[in-house]
């Protein structure tokens, strides 16, 4: 069975990412475009279908240069954006790991892992230092309210 892998990713626009570091916009811009390159080709897996799901510019030119499957996030706060997201990618009958951009170093063996975890259990969380999540995975549908929560996503 294929493995679906997701990325969520904001088109590297000056100004609009990476914005709490406090870099000039232009160096901003190239260092998220950098992350989101650096995810994509580090978890490419021979079995793994990797659809990046773009917001901001759908347009934008740094798209093209991925060379994988895309997908136009929906309007809504996170939760919402993941719920669609996750509803489209669990049609295919197919494990389904979300990743976010800011961890371009994640070892590829803890996706590996979450994706075999999701082999017997529903639901995958990788635990973050800061109390979030650096990643989430299903297996099947939806379990009831779990995107609906009163959770501050981002």
């Amino acid at each position: 069975m294929t493995q679906r892998l997701m990325i969520f990713a904001k088109a590297p626009e000056p100004g609009r990412v990476k914005t709490r570091l406090q870099l000039p916009p232009e160096s901003a811009a190239r260092l998220h475009a950098a992350f989101v390159s650096d995810i994509v080709d580090r978890h490419r897996a021979p079995d793994r279908q990797i659809t990046v799901w773009k917001a901001g510019d759908p347009e934008h030119a740094f798209w093209s240069s991925l060379d994988v499957e895309m997908a136009e996030q929906r309007d809504g706060d996170l939760g919402t954006r993941m719920a669609a997201a996750f509803d489209r990618e669990l049609s295919s009958g197919s494990s389904v790991v979300i990743l976010g951009t800011d961890s371009p170093n994640l070892p590829p063996g803890l996706v590996d892992e979450a994706f075999e975890l999701l082999e017997s259990v529903p639901v995958v969380v990788g635990p973050a230092c800061d109390g979030g999540y650096y990643l989430l995975g299903l297996k099947d549908v939806i379990p009831s309210g779990i995107f609906d929560a009163d959770i501050e996503w981002g």
